[in-house]
């Protein structure tokens, strides 16, 4: 996703000699063409994979609804070091 070239150069012996295989992924291009079945079967593993504890998503930041203008700007900014949440606004 950063543009640069996937360069395998340095590891070729292995790749080749391993009969290692690359295939890329593209979440939108999977959603054009999943059912709404697989979506939601999808959607429950991933859920669950989430709640145990198994998939983490680093956090950079977490910002309020009321500060979405903020949020936008930080995750527009390139160098973060993981995603932006926005957490419902605490009642006064």
């Amino acid at each position: 996703m950063s543009g640069s070239i996937c360069d395998f150069t340095p590891q070729s012996r292995a790749v080749i000699f391993n009969d290692v295989r690359v295939r890329g992924f593209w979440l939108s291009k999977w959603f054009e063409t999943a059912s709404a079945a697989d979506k939601q079967a999808t959607f429950g593993e991933i859920i669950g994979l989430v709640a145990s504890g198994t998939l983490k998503a680093r956090i950079s930041e977490t910002y309020s609804l009321d500060q979405i203008k903020d949020a936008v700007i930080a995750a527009a900014e390139s160098g973060r070091d993981g995603k932006v949440l926005l957490v419902p606004n605490t009642p006064s």
